[in-house]
């Protein structure tokens, strides 16, 4: 897939909007931003910004689709977790420094913590995460394992079929009970699946993807907020199905945009040290006076950081990665798929054997 700049834009202003909502609204709310009062004139707006959340998990639909038809199951692992791990890696260090000393009571952290945080591992264990937005790698590591699985049984060309069938199963799931985000059953991937389905739609438009399309954006509908109206809620989701259409019209999904792939590329850093790191600095240097200063500064620091992050840590280390990442996965796999293939060709044997025998 060739990069859509406007998808960038938003993936970055996505990032902005989950930021503005965490220091002007969230943190002020659940007591973590305690230093400075909320202004409801402002909150008025900012109350929004956590549907960047359920915006970028569209956008992961979107994006996986298109890697995973080009990629193999290794490659395909590598990529996901050059994109994952040592930005996660980064953001862990960062944000546990400054909340081994400032975290306090609600944002302070363990050495056990932080190391069961390095495996991803935590919510298995049932340990906290060093930073309260960890908890949408949860879903999302799910959905890459998924795509994951289907790649190394050779299925990859069933991609499509997936998304598609995806919309259904979640249905299924919640009729008999079942919303396990274990099991990609939860009605947040009704956002990837919709992500997805728009990615598939972009050269292949059938009346059974289309159905699917309708039923993950009627649920996505039917999802609510505590924060606004229904109708409000309504019309953000609305604008997120509508933004992916036009990403499918050429003329738009082909405009070049300045400094697009720098926005998308620093969105992820970004987001993984934006909250508990900001928190902690409102709390020390602002209150009700200097507020709007150290929002900018902050904002911008942020900023900053996110950017030292992918440029040091991602594009200069880009080759240290591939070469740890690659022992770690690519000859693992390699093995586990050779295994399989060898195995089915040994049942497959057996089974003619056995009705050769028959005869």
């Amino acid at each position: 897939m060739n990069r859509i700049c406007i998808l960038d834009y938003a993936r970055f202003l996505s990032a902005i909007s989950v930021m503005l909502y965490h220091y002007t609204y969230d943190g002020i709310n659940n007591g973590r931003i305690h230093s400075i009062s909320r202004v409801d004139s402002i909150t008025a707006f900012t109350q929004f910004g956590h549907m960047g959340v359920p915006f970028f998990f569209m956008i992961s639909g979107y994006v996986i689709f298109f890697s995973a038809i080009n990629r193999d199951a290794p490659k395909f692992a590598i990529s996901r977790v050059k994109r994952l791990i040592p930005a996660y890696w980064t953001a862990i260090i960062f944000t546990s420094s400054f909340a081994w000393f400032l975290g306090g009571d609600l944002m302070g952290v363990s050495p056990k913590m932080i190391l069961a945080n390095f495996s991803m591992m935590q919510n298995y264990m049932g340990i906290g995460n060093v930073d309260g937005v960890y908890w949408t790698l949860f879903y999302e590591i799910r959905f890459y394992f998924a795509v994951f699985l289907i790649l190394l049984l050779g299925l990859g060309k069933q991609i499509g079929n997936f998304f598609v069938a995806w919309p259904f199963l979640i249905i299924g799931a919640q009729y008999l009970g079942i919303e396990d985000p274990y099991i990609l059953c939860h009605p947040l991937y009704y956002y990837i699946a919709g992500g997805g389905l728009f990615a598939l739609l972009r050269d292949r438009i059938s009346v059974v993807s289309l159905l699917s399309l309708l039923i993950a954006f009627y649920k996505c509908l039917q999802t609510t907020s505590h924060d606004f109206s229904q109708i409000e809620y309504m019309v953000i989701v609305t604008s997120f199905f509508g933004f992916f259409a036009l990403c499918n019209i050429p003329l738009v999904r082909n405009m070049e945009l300045p400094f697009a792939r720098l926005c998308g590329a620093i969105t992820y850093p970004m987001y993984l040290i934006h909250a508990h790191f900001g928190y902690m600095m409102i709390n020390l240097f602002s209150d009700d006076e200097n507020k709007w200063v150290i929002y900018m500064l902050v904002c911008g620091i942020v900023t900053l950081i996110a950017w030292i992050i992918h440029h040091v840590i991602e594009m200069k280390m880009a080759g240290f990665w591939e070469r740890v990442f690659r022992l770690w996965i690519e000859i693992p796999v390699e093995r586990i798929r050779h295994f399989m293939v060898h195995a089915f060709f040994r049942l497959g044997s057996f089974g003619l054997k056995k009705d050769c025998s028959k005869e």
